[in-house]
C-alpha cells in the first residue's frame, strides 16, 4: 500500500515537473537593442525609459509571451548585430528595399514625415530652394539620406541628435530645419518653442515604419503582426499614439474614412428609402385620415431632430411648429413662441447696413417659390448678435394647394468669423497688421491699371531699415518686432488714405502711391518719412536712433508692369544703400549696370579666398620721437582677374553686407598673425601688427574666441597684436563694444579705435570705452596746416586722449609740416605717405633689414 502511494506521488511531481517545463518553453528569450534617444519614440527621463515604442512594446511583446530586457547602442553596432543575427530585433526602424536583403519586417506601424522649419513665418521656401539656406539635419538620420539623395543637398550641417539642431535654429547658428517632424514637434513642445519655430512644409518624404526582425527568427515576426492588429482594432494603439505625437494615426485616418464613408452610403440609402417612403406615404394619406396624424407627428419629430433651427407657419404668418435649435437660438420655449406671428418672432433680424428684414411671407405663399434669404443677415438675440442664412419654402397639402411656410436658418456665426480669420492671414501681415505680399500684389496690379486708364503716374517706394539684423542680434527679436510695428504705425501716419503701405518680411516695406501729379509729390513722402527716422525710436524705455533706405519707382517712367517697375525701385533701393544708407534714390537706367557690377563682385568675393586673390599690404607707423619703426597697419589689396586691382571702398562695403566680410577678416587676420611671426622667426625685431575689424566680424559670438585661435595657432604674442574698430562700429552696441573689449585686453591683446572725428565723437562714450589706442582720421590731419578748426580739433584730440591714457596714432601724414605740428603737440606715431605707402611683406622686410629709423627733424 505505501509503495503504491509512493508510485501516485512520483506520478504527479513528474505531471507538474513537465507541466512546469512546458509553460516555460511559452515563454521565449528575445534579445531586444536599439538607439536609445530618439524621442518621442525612446528616450530616457529620469532613470525610466519612455517613449511610443516602449510602451508600445508591453502590448507587442508582452512578459507572459516573451521574456526580454533593453540594451543600447549605436545604430551602427545594433543593426549590424541585427544583420548578423545576434540580436532579435532593433524595435521600430524606418523600412527600405536595402534594408529588406538584410533583415525582415514586421506590417507597417506607422508613417512618418519630414518637414521644413523655420523661424520666419512669412518665408515661402520650396524644397528646391533649400540650397540657398543653411540647413540643419540629425547625422545618419534616415532625413539626412534623403535631403542628400533625394533633394539633391549637400551643403548642410550635421548635429548628434535632432535637439541639437533644433537649439542651433532658434540661436540663429542654421535658417532651417529638415527633419522628422514628429521629433521636432516633441522638442518644440518639450522646450516651448511652438509658435516661434514654424513648419513652412509638412508630411513630406513619408516613409514606413515597423519592427526590424532577424532573418533567425521568422516567427517573432509573425507574432509581431498579430500583436499589431489586436492592439490597433482594440484602441490602445491609437491612444499611445495621440499621447506621444498629439495626432491622429494614419490607420485611425484610414479606419474615419471608412467609417465615413460607409455612414454617408448608409444615409445615401436611406434617403433613397426615405423618398421612397414618403412616396408611399403620400399614396395612403388620401386614403385614411389616422394615417395622415402619424405622418405629421412622424414630420414634426423629424424636423425637432435636424441641426438647422427650423419654424413652420399658416399661410398668415402664424408660427405653427418651432424645433429645438430655434428654441435655443432665440432662448424661447416652444409655448411662447407657438401662435406668435413670424415678423414679431424674428423682429430681431437685421440686413447688413442695420436695417430691420422682414421674412417675405405673403411672396413665397403668393409665388410657392423656394427664397433664399442670403448670408448677410443679423439675428439680435438674448445670447448676443448671431450671423445667420436660411431660406423659406412652401408647405403644400396633399391636392397641391400652398397652407403655410416652412423657414429653416442656420447660425453661422463661427464660420464667418474662420473665414475672417483665414482671409486676415492670408492677406495680412501678423506682427503689423499690414497687408501682406499677396494684398501687396493684388493693390499695386489695381493702381498700375487705374494710372494706365486714368493717363495718371504712381509711386512705388520700397523701405528698408539699416542695419536691422544688428537690432535683432543684439536686442533680441521681441525688441525687432516691437520696433516693425513703431514702423508700421509711423509711416501710415505720414501717407494719404489711397495710399498702401505692406510689408513683404524682414524689415521691408513697400508704399503705393497712386493717382500722384508730379514725382516730387512721391519724394515729399519719402522726405516726411525720413524725417520721422532721425528722431530717437523708443525700445523699452530706452532710446535708438535708425535709420531708412528707399528706392522710388515711377509708373510709366520706370515700367509699366509690376515685375519692372519692382525690380528698378529695387534697384534703386540698393544704390541708397550704396551711398551711405540714410537717404532716398528715384530709380535711374544708369543704375542697372552698377547692380549687374556689384553682383558680379559679390559672386567673385565668394571665391576670392579659395582663389588666393587677395593680398595684404602693410604700412609702417612710425615713432614720432625717434622715427623708429614700432608697427604695421595690415591693409588689405584685391586683384580681381577682370578687374585688377579692386580699390577697397569699391568691395568693403559689398562684402560687409553681404556677410562675405566675416571669412575674408579671419584670413586677414590669419596672415597677419603669421606674417609677423615669421619676420621674428627670420631674426627681425618684433613689432606691433594692427588689423581691422569689420562691424560684422566684432558681433559676431564667438569674435574673442576666433580671434585669439588665431593668434595661438601663428605662435604670435597677445602683445604683438592691435586691433582696430570704427567709431561707428563701436556705438552700435556701447555694451556689448565694453565687453568684447575688456575679453580682449583680458588675453593681452591691444584695442584701437580708428576713424576718430568722423563719427559719433561723444566724449562721454570715449571715456567708457577700455581702449589703448586711439587714431585720428586722415581727414582732420590733411588740413591742419591750412584750416584752423582742424587744427584745433586735432590739439583737442590729441591732449584728451592723452588725459585718457591713449596712445595717439595720426593718419595719412604726406607733408613735413603735418608731421612738425604732430611732433610739437606730443602726437605719439604716425603713418603715411611721407615715410611710406603700403608695400607687399617682402618689400617690408626689405626695409626693416636696410633702415632701423627715420629722419624725423
Amino acid at each position: 500500500m505505501i509503495i503504491k502511494c509512493y508510485k501516485i506521488i512520483l506520478c504527479v511531481f513528474l505531471m507538474l515537473l513537465i507541466f512546469c517545463q512546458a509553460t516555460y518553453a511559452l515563454t521565449d528569450t528575445i534579445i531586444y537593442e536599439t538607439e536609445l534617444n530618439y524621442p518621442p519614440f525612446k528616450f530616457l527621463e529620469g532613470d525610466e525609459i519612455r517613449g511610443f515604442e516602449i510602451e508600445l512594446n508591453q502590448y507587442i511583446l508582452p512578459n507572459n509571451d516573451y521574456r526580454f530586457g533593453y540594451q543600447f547602442n549605436t545604430w551602427e553596432k545594433v543593426y549590424e548585430k541585427l544583420k548578423r543575427g545576434e540580436i532579435d530585433t532593433c524595435g521600430l526602424l524606418v523600412v527600405n528595399e536595402e534594408r529588406k536583403k538584410d533583415i525582415l519586417f514586421s506590417d507597417t506601424v506607422l508613417s512618418m514625415y519630414i518637414s521644413i522649419y523655420s523661424k520666419e513665418r512669412s518665408q515661402n521656401i520650396d524644397i528646391k530652394d533649400l540650397g540657398r539656406y543653411r540647413v540643419g539635419v540629425g547625422k545618419e538620420q534616415y532625413s539626412e539620406h534623403i535631403l542628400r539623395n533625394k533633394v539633391g543637398i549637400r551643403n548642410y550641417t550635421c548635429f548628434i541628435n535632432v535637439e541639437e539642431a533644433v537649439d542651433a535654429l532658434d540661436d540663429g547658428e542654421i535658417d532651417i530645419i529638415f527633419e522628422n517632424q514628429d521629433v521636432v514637434n516633441h522638442y518644440l513642445i518639450k522646450k516651448g518653442l511652438t509658435g516661434k519655430i514654424v513648419p513652412l512644409k509638412t508630411d513630406l518624404f513619408p516613409v514606413k515604419v515597423a519592427y526590424g526582425v532577424s532573418k533567425k527568427n521568422p516567427q517573432l515576426v509573425k507574432d509581431i503582426n498579430e500583436r499589431l492588429d489586436s492592439v490597433k482594432k482594440s484602441g490602445t494603439y491609437e491612444e499611445l499614439y495621440r499621447k506621444h505625437f498629439f495626432r491622429h494615426s494614419d490607420f485611425y485616418k484610414r479606419k474615419q474614412r471608412i467609417k465615413n464613408l460607409t455612414a454617408m452610403l448608409v444615409v445615401f440609402i436611406l434617403l433613397v428609402l426615405l423618398q421612397v417612403y414618403i412616396r408611399n406615404l403620400k399614396k395612403k394619406i388620401s386614403r385614411a385620415y389616422q394615417e395622415l396624424r402619424k405622418q405629421h407627428e412622424w414630420l414634426r419629430i423629424t424636423l425637432s431632430s435636424i441641426g438647422e433651427a427650423v419654424i413652420t407657419t399658416d399661410e398668415n404668418g402664424t408660427v405653427t411648429f418651432s424645433n429645438y435649435e430655434i428654441q435655443k437660438l432665440l432662448g424661447l420655449s416652444e409655448d411662447e413662441i407657438s401662435g406668435m406671428k413670424l415678423d414679431k418672432l424674428l423682429s430681431g433680424l437685421v440686413d447688413e447696413n442695420g436695417n430691420v428684414f422682414k421674412i417675405p411671407i405673403k411672396d413665397v405663399v403668393n409665388l410657392g417659390v423656394l427664397m433664399n434669404l442670403g448670408t448677410n443677415i443679423s439675428l439680435m438675440t438674448r445670447h448676443g448678435k448671431k450671423l445667420v442664412s436660411g431660406a423659406a419654402a412652401p408647405i403644400r397639402n396633399n391636392s397641391g394647394a400652398i397652407i403655410g411656410t416652412v423657414i429653416a436658418l442656420k447660425d453661422i456665426t463661427e464660420i464667418k468669423k474662420k473665414e475672417e480669420i483665414l482671409y486676415n492671414m492670408e492677406y495680412y501681415d501678423s506682427l503689423t497688421g499690414l497687408p501682406n505680399r499677396s494684398l501687396f500684389t493684388d493693390r499695386l496690379k489695381m493702381a498700375l491699371a487705374q494710372s494706365k486708364r486714368n493717363n495718371e503716374m504712381c509711386a512705388l517706394i520700397i523701405l528698408d531699415l539699416d542695419n536691422f539684423k544688428a537690432i535683432n542680434d543684439t536686442l533680441g527679436h521681441s525688441v525687432g518686432d516691437m520696433l516693425l510695428k513703431q514702423v508700421a504705425e509711423k509711416i501710415k501716419g505720414y501717407l494719404r488714405e489711397v495710399d498702401t503701405v505692406a510689408r513683404i518680411g524682414g524689415d521691408e516695406f513697400i508704399i503705393i502711391q497712386p493717382q500722384i501729379k508730379d514725382i516730387s509729390d512721391a519724394t515729399r513722402a519719402a522726405d516726411r518719412i525720413l524725417r520721422k527716422f532721425q528722431q530717437p525710436w523708443i525700445l523699452e524705455g530706452k532710446e535708438y536712433y535708425i535709420t531708412a533706405s528707399m528706392g522710388i519707382g515711377i509708373y510709366p517712367n520706370d515700367g509699366e508692369d509690376q515685375q519692372t517697375i519692382f525690380k528698378n525701385a529695387d534697384t534703386a533701393l540698393y544704390r541708397a544703400k550704396e551711398l551711405g544708407r540714410n537717404n532716398y534714390q528715384l530709380y535711374t537706367e544708369s543704375m542697372n549696370q552698377k547692380v549687374f557690377q556689384r553682383l558680379d563682385i559679390e559672386n567673385s568675393l565668394r571665391r576670392a579666398v579659395e582663389r588666393e586673390e587677395f593680398v595684404l599690404f602693410y604700412q609702417p607707423q612710425i615713432d614720432i620721437r625717434n622715427g623708429k619703426i614700432v608697427g604695421f597697419e595690415a591693409l588689405l589689396r584685391w586683384y580681381h582677374p577682370d578687374y585688377g586691382l579692386v580699390p577697397p571702398m569699391e568691395f568693403i562695403p559689398i562684402a560687409e553686407e553681404s556677410g562675405i566680410i566675416v571669412s575674408i577678416g579671419e584670413w586677414v587676420l590669419k596672415t597677419a598673425c603669421m606674417q609677423n611671426k615669421k619676420w621674428i622667426d627670420s631674426g627681425l625685431e618684433p613689432h606691433l601688427i594692427a588689423v581691422n575689424l569689420s562691424a560684422r566680424q566684432f558681433q559676431q559670438n564667438n569674435v574673442v574666441e576666433m580671434i585669439d585661435r588665431i593668434r595661438c595657432e601663428a605662435g604670435l604674442g597677445p602683445e604683438l597684436l592691435e586691433l582696430e574698430i570704427t567709431e561707428s562700429t563701436a556705438m552700435q552696441d556701447l555694451d556689448l563694444t565694453i565687453d568684447v573689449v575688456n575679453q580682449l585686453r583680458k588675453k593681452g591683446i591691444r584695442v584701437s579705435l580708428d576713424d576718430f572725428g568722423i563719427g559719433y565723437s561723444s566724449l562721454n562714450y570715449l571715456k567708457q570705452l577700455p581702449i589703448d589706442t586711439l587714431k585720428i582720421d586722415k581727414s582732420f590731419v590733411r588740413d591742419i596746416t591750412a584750416n584752423s578748426k582742424e587744427e584745433a580739433i586735432a590739439k583737442s584730440v590729441i591732449s584728451l586722449a592723452h588725459k585718457l591714457n591713449l596712445t595717439v596714432v595720426a593718419e595719412g601724414v604726406e607733408t613735413k609740416e603735418q608731421l612738425l605740428f604732430l611732433k610739437e603737440e606730443g602726437c605719439d606715431k604716425v603713418q603715411g605717405y611721407l615715410f611710406s605707402k603700403p608695400l607687399p611683406a617682402e618689400e617690408i622686410e626689405k626695409m626693416l633689414r636696410e633702415k632701423e629709423r627715420f629722419i624725423i627733424d
